[in-house]
């Protein structure tokens, strides 16, 4: 085995370890949230709804009763506040008052096992690849659970933030998966270049739509439990920025792999050719990629689509909403970055292609 492999797999154990015990100690703290368990449920006419059925749950925390409570079971349900059975687990919040509210179902469970398959799928059909993958996927959660969001706690800029975030993923997922070769230093240059020009319009665009940030719950959440001011309108900015990075990073490596193995085939081949052969697939990749984009952007916004739609609302009336332009914005500068990307990446690839070595992607400094 060689060595990187073996460092790989060691830090990956070591990165699943360190999770497992985080996620135990998480649930097992002296916090203000326990878990219980549904011991009763008992279901009756409503008194003042007869039409309705009410129900009586009672939940149990280390075998003592801790919390009873009644509902008013279709409205809540409907509502999908309320859907629990007996033996369920349930997650409640304990109050100063040492009463308890009523937060929700347990889903870590079912989560983990999602996390699971996940898991042995990618290093089942990638392996070692895979293994480099996941590791640098730990790598982008660790930076964003324990750099961007306490960065954004403290009132740090957002942008900085997402830089730093940004720095971080390309050289995890790019340079250490990889390592440093032409092919990867193309790639690079593509998502730098897409990245800057993806702020930039993203700074104004922002502001030609006005939109502000605060359009939904969770922005008006922040105000409330911040204890700094947050520039919303930069928290969009670098959101735009993350996502983008995501599909960049697929998009730039293959499009630069391809110029790469185009050259490989036949050495002698024009730079200007090479160019135009690579861009002939990179076009179909970017119509499906963007396509996908808009397609993932529309579905996260459709409950609100669909609220305003049944509410009689007209094309116009729902693009201007804040809480759909925001996402419009979103998708069509991602795309925006994703198609700069292409062209970019194969410009800077054909170059180090013709002045690199005649056969194979020769390394910079390593090579994985």
């Amino acid at each position: 085995m060689k060595a990187s492999n073996f460092i790989t797999i060691t830090l990956l154990i070591f990165m699943f370890a360190a999770a497992g015990i985080g996620i135990s100690q998480d649930f097992n703290h002296d916090g203000d949230s326990v878990i219980g368990t549904v011991t009763e449920v008992l279901s009756e006419q409503c008194a003042n709804f007869p039409e309705e059925t009410c129900q009586q749950i009672t939940i149990e925390h280390s075998q003592q009763q801790i919390f009873s409570f009644s509902y008013q079971s279709n409205q809540d349900v409907a509502l999908g506040q309320l859907n629990v059975k007996e033996g369920q687990q349930v997650i409640l919040e304990k109050l100063e008052t040492g009463d308890y509210v009523f937060v929700g179902p347990v889903r870590h469970n079912s989560l983990l096992w999602l996390v699971g398959i996940f898991v042995v799928l990618v290093l089942a059909v990638a392996g070692i690849q895979g293994a480099k993958s996941l590791l640098s996927l730990g790598v982008s959660i660790i930076a964003i659970f324990f750099l961007f969001l306490p960065g954004i706690a403290r009132g740090y800029d957002p942008i900085i933030l997402a830089l730093g975030i940004i720095g971080i993923t390309l050289i995890s997922s790019m340079f250490v998966i990889h390592g440093f070769t032409r092919k990867i230093l193309s790639a690079s240059i593509g998502i730098v270049v897409a990245l800057v020009v993806t702020y930039i319009l993203s700074l104004i665009f922002i502001n030609a739509s006005t939109i502000t940030g605060y359009s939904s719950e969770e922005a008006v959440f922040i105000l409330s439990f911040s204890d700094v001011p947050i520039n919303m309108k930069a928290i969009i900015a670098s959101t735009i920025l993350l996502a983008t990075l995501g599909l960049l990073d697929d998009a730039t490596v293959t499009q630069a792999g391809l110029v790469f193995a185009l050259r490989d085939e036949n050495p002698k081949m024009p730079a200007d050719k090479l160019f135009f052969k690579a861009m002939d697939v990179g076009r179909d990749h970017i119509s499906s990629l963007v396509n996908t984009l808009v397609i993932a952007y529309t579905a996260a916004s459709l409950p609100m689509i669909i609220l305003i739609f049944l509410a009689g609302n007209s094309f116009l009336d729902i693009v201007n909403r804040e809480t759909i332009s925001e996402e419009i914005v979103r998708a069509l500068i991602g795309s925006i970055g994703l198609i700069l990307a292409v062209p970019i990446t194969t410009i800077a690839a054909v170059f180090l292609a013709k002045v690199g070595s005649n056969k194979g992607d020769s390394p910079i400094l390593y090579r994985r």
